[in-house]
């Protein structure tokens, strides 16, 4: 998926750029739109992304890191021309790459383009197709010092190829499929009911008798004659009382 945006950067020049040269005097971030992102992944999962940028330059042969954000207020290329453009949120992805023959490029050739693939988190792209709002995209490195100081391709770029793009996986939200539930639909439980007094041998009579004449509360357990093997019988539990009705 192609970009459809432009870096902070002079118009006559054909690349986006990222840090500092000069160790914060000079400054630079670049912005990314999609202008076809959200519509094509809407109602979507995506399940990996990649953004592709090829650097033309890098100011060491050391590899240091640059990071994706996702732009958190609108704006346009035609009037975002000015450090630090528009606001952005927390880094979704990052990459430390080797610079490749972009640190020895000092003419700054165009023929020079070395593949700096981002793997972003899908969480952002989850919430487009969900229906979230897409500023776009920024490339940002730190601007402390002169080391991060990268320039990318930009979506002019003579090399249709080099210029930068998405790549994604999705595909069709899908509902997940029953295949058992338990218990199963028009279950009817049989209800088991007991009621039980234990005498033992040393019981007198008058025990006897004054069980015979009480009232009782019975609380049970219902069980299915169809799961015998698995659920546990359990009789009745019996309290005795002087004014409760029978009920169950």
């Amino acid at each position: 998926m192609p970009s459809g945006a432009h870096p902070i950067r002079d118009p006559k020049d054909r690349g986006r750029r990222q840090g500092s040269y000069d160790s914060g005097t000079t400054k630079a971030s670049s912005f990314l739109q999609f202008s076809s992102l959200g519509s094509t992944i809407a109602g979507r999962q995506v399940s990996a992304a990649t953004l592709n940028v090829r650097a033309l330059w890098s100011a060491t042969c050391t590899p240091e890191a640059f990071s994706v954000y996702p732009v958190t207020q609108s704006w346009s290329p035609s009037t975002t021309t000015i450090y630090p453009g528009p606001s952005y949120g927390s880094a979704i992805g990052s990459l430390t790459p080797d610079p490749g023959a972009s640190c020895s490029n000092s003419t700054g050739s165009t023929r020079v383009g070395v593949k700096m693939p981002v793997p972003p988190s899908t969480s952002w792209f989850t919430r487009v197709a969900a229906g979230g709002i897409d500023y776009g995209l920024a490339l940002a490195a730190p601007t402390g010092d002169g080391l991060h100081w990268k320039k990318f391709h930009s979506d002019d770029s003579a090399t249709s190829g080099w210029r930068p793009s998405l790549d994604l996986t999705y595909g069709t939200n899908v509902e997940p499929q029953v295949n058992a539930s338990y218990p199963p639909e028009n279950f009817q439980p049989e209800l088991l009911v007991y009621a039980s007094r234990e005498f033992t041998a040393g019981d007198d009579v008058a025990r006897r008798k004054s069980f015979s004449g009480s009232r009782w509360r019975m609380s049970c357990r219902s069980q299915s004659t169809e799961l015998r093997a698995s659920v546990t019988r359990i009789l009745c539990g019996v309290v005795k009382a002087t004014s409760w009705p029978w009920w169950i």
